[in-house]
Parts: structure tokens; C-alpha cells; sequence
């Protein structure tokens, strides 16, 4: 990227950067003054920086073989944006909310993800190994098409069968790679909203091959 010519999309991608990079300080302030709760848990400054990023760039962005690896996204508000061929390894993303993205051919390795909603989003192609992620609802409609989950523990719950939606579609594993993938269900806060297990088994038969639900390993908790 130049240095005195940046095109909108450098623009906006080094805001980006900068963002994760800021948060990283702020949490590791945070961290120092009132422990790992309070810094997991709090809104600003991140939601903010998120506020203005959105105020700034409007549309969504597009950019291809762009890193964004190592950093941290915490509270990020991201829909509709196009990252094709990125590198994600180990980001970490807290209460993150993604919606309509399209990650097709981005690498994610190692990547730690805790508890964000992710719906309507294209991860075709996408390598996932090693990494840890944490998903409840919504978690519903995304694309995994041919993607690496080797060595992957994701946690989630029943959401990730779309209750109380109507217009949800189950997440697609189409193609993609499950071996030695953790997969733990946990229960719903409101019991109204569990499955029974012979439920659960069968929208796994759903979505997942054979070949790929006897290389993973399934808990469904209680």
C-alpha cells in the first residue's frame, strides 16, 4: 500500500487494523485494573470504536489477500463485508456480531472465537484448523462448503439448529473436512427450547455425511 495514495479500501482496512490494535491496549488495560471478567465483558471502548468505524465507512468493505492475522476484534459489527483470500490465524473475536460476510478461501488456524452471533455468511474454502470457536444464537444459514475443521472444538448450543426461526436454514458442512472436529451441544437457558437427542441426531444426519460424523467426536450435554 502506498503511502501517500491510499484507495478506499486500503482506507478502510488500515481503520480496521487500527481498531483491533486499539482494543488490544484497551484490553489489556482493562485486564490489569479488574481482571479477565470485566474484560471479557465490557462494552466500551470497543462497541464505540465499532460505532464510529461503521459512521465512517458505510459500505461494506471488499479486499482480497489482505492479513488481519494475530489481531483482536472485540464487539466488531461487521455485515455484508467481502474478504476474499484473507488471513485471519489467530485472531481472537469477543462478542463479536457478523452477518452477510463473505470469507470464502480465508485462513482462520488458530483462531479463538468466543461466543458471537454468525448468520447468512460464505466460509467456502476456509481453513479452520486448530481453532476454537463458541457460537450460540443466532448461529444459522452460514456456508461451510469444503472447509478445513480438522483438530476444531466448537461449542455451541441448540441454536445451531435454528430455533424459533421460520427462515432459518441449517449451516451447510457440504465438502468440508470434520476429522478429529470436536463438536459439544449445550443446553438452551430456556429449557422450552432444547431438542431431544434422537432430534438432534437426525438434523445432524442432516447436515453433516456420514463419512464426516464418524471422524468427529459429539457431545450432547445435558
Amino acid at each position: 500500500m502506498g503511502l501517500f495514495s491510499k484507495t478506499p479500501e486500503e482506507k478502510q482496512y488500515l481503520e480496521i487494523v487500527r481498531i483491533c490494535r486499539d482494543s488490544q491496549v484497551a484490553l489489556d488495560r482493562i485486564l490489569a485494573r479488574e481482571g479477565q471478567i470485566a474484560a471479557m465483558s465490557a462494552l466500551e471502548p470497543f462497541e464505540g470504536m465499532w460505532q464510529e468505524y461503521a459512521r465512517r465507512f458505510p459500505a461494506p468493505l471488499e479486499i482480497k489477500g489482505a492479513s488481519f492475522a494475530r489481531l483482536l476484534f472485540h464487539h466488531a459489527n461487521l455485515k455484508n463485508h467481502r474478504f476474499s483470500g484473507c488471513d485471519f490465524s489467530a485472531t481472537r473475536w469477543i462478542f463479536s456480531f457478523l452477518e452477510g460476510c463473505d470469507f470464502s478461501g480465508s485462513s482462520f488456524p488458530g483462531m479463538i472465537c468466543s461466543v458471537f452471533p454468525f448468520q447468512r455468511s460464505i466460509c467456502a474454502d476456509c481453513d479452520f484448523t486448530e481453532a476454537q470457536l463458541i457460537f450460540f444464537e443466532p448461529f444459522a444459514g452460514n456456508k461451510f462448503n469444503n472447509a478445513k475443521f480438522k483438530g476444531v472444538k466448537l461449542t455451541t448450543s441448540h441454536s445451531f439448529f435454528n430455533l424459533g426461526r421460520k427462515d432459518a436454514k441449517l449451516n451447510d458442512f457440504q465438502g468440508a473436512d470434520m476429522s478429529g472436529c470436536n463438536l459439544t451441544i449445550q443446553p438452551e437457558n430456556n429449557p422450552a427450547h432444547n431438542r431431544t437427542d434422537e432430534e438432534i441426531n437426525a438434523l445432524l444426519e442432516q447436515m453433516f455425511s456420514p463419512e464426516q460424523l464418524s471422524s468427529m467426536r459429539i457431545d450432547i450435554q445435558r
